[in-house]
């Protein structure tokens, strides 16, 4: 569905045709008879595939990004690379997991069999054993209670249960996490780069360039695969907090990265994201006092908690305010998906 479904997401475009931005939260148009179309070839193929107990070994699609071959291995890794999960408690998120960890398994670890840790918060050793018949060469690491209840700064007693319908408290956990914090956890101390991947995000075709390498080999200390547009009541704040934090480090004008993100006519933020469900950075830049700085200013205001600010455009400002020009890159030719974003790299997408 998410590789056949794909022509029916309109992006907004600018004239000459080409895409200026990857919307993921609003501006968003389906084509309902393409999504029609695409959803009874789903239920013809349900119908006649053999096995659905395992729906990545079973995924087959005449589109040509998509692959089912195991890639060649290699030994040429990375030093100190690693890639990350993080799941919750609810089943549904470890039954994600385990397609998600099988393509990721079948399009790249086959040939670049990086270490994977995956951040838990209470994971059965019969899950554990189960995912790694995936793939071996897992460590599993239950979250420190530190890292699972607000600081304590936080006045509790305004903090919501729920926010925006989903988003409970220990959601905020995650995006806090996710923020700032997990860059100096003592389990990620011996590590230089890292890529994070959802459970809900899948690889549909083979990697072509390891990822890390890319980003060593070009001195980039951001790598993303899309943008996207919070809403606004989950933004109550940030930007202020932003620019008192611009204020306070020196910052007098916006950087040109940052510049790309305010509105022409205001000068303020438009509430760009980068879609960090998949996402490789350098954890040194990560770990510097610059980046650092600017989270603990925001993780004093209570944001996280108080109005669900999200690590997403959090990334966006605090890498728009302290990366060199340059160093910042688009994963554009990986066949991934997400939600609704899908990305087959040979439609031409910016």
């Amino acid at each position: 569905l998410a590789v056949q479904g794909r022509g029916s997401l309109k992006q907004p475009h600018q004239p000459g045709g080409s895409v200026v931005k990857q919307i993921i939260n609003d501006n968003i148009r389906i084509d309902r008879e393409v999504a029609a179309n695409a959803m009874e070839s789903v239920r013809q193929w349900l119908k006649s595939a053999p096995d659905l107990s395992d729906p990545i070994a079973t995924l087959a699609s005449p589109h040509p990004a998509v692959t089912l071959n195991p890639l060649p291995s290699t030994s040429e890794l990375v030093p100190h690379a690693v890639i990350t999960y993080l799941i919750g408690r609810k089943r549904e998120h470890w039954l994600d997991l385990l397609d998600s960890l099988r393509s990721l398994a079948l399009h790249l670890l086959a040939r670049w069999p990086y270490p994977v840790v995956i951040f838990h918060e209470g994971l059965s050793a019969e899950d554990m054993e189960r995912l790694r018949q995936i793939y071996p060469q897992l460590s599993f690491h239950r979250l420190d209670k530190s890292f699972l209840f607000p600081p304590n700064h936080v006045n509790l007693s305004h903090v919501p249960k729920i926010i925006g319908g989903h988003a409970s408290v220990g959601y905020r956990h995650m995006c806090r996490f996710f923020s700032g914090s997990m860059f100096n956890y003592p389990l990620l101390a011996q590590y230089e780069w890292w890529m994070r991947m959802d459970s809900d995000s899948f690889l549909l075709g083979d990697v072509q360039v390891d990822p890390f390498a890319r980003m060593r080999d070009n001195g980039y200390v951001y790598g993303y695969m899309a943008l996207g547009r919070e809403d606004d009541y989950l933004t109550t704040g940030l930007w202020a907090a932003a620019q008192a934090y611009m204020k306070k480090a020196g910052i007098d004008q916006p950087t040109p990265l940052l510049s790309k993100f305010l509105d022409d006519e205001t000068g303020d933020w438009d509430r760009s994201y980068f879609y960090t469900n998949f996402e490789v950075g350098h954890l040194p830049f990560f770990r510097s006092e610059a980046y650092q700085s600017f989270f603990r200013h925001l993780d004093k205001e209570g944001g996280f908690y108080y109005y669900r600010w999200g690590d997403a455009p959090i990334r966006l400002l605090g890498v728009a305010l302290h990366s060199e020009p340059g160093s910042v890159f688009r994963f554009g030719d990986i066949p991934y998906s997400h939600k609704v974003y899908v990305l087959l790299p040979d439609e031409g997408e910016e």
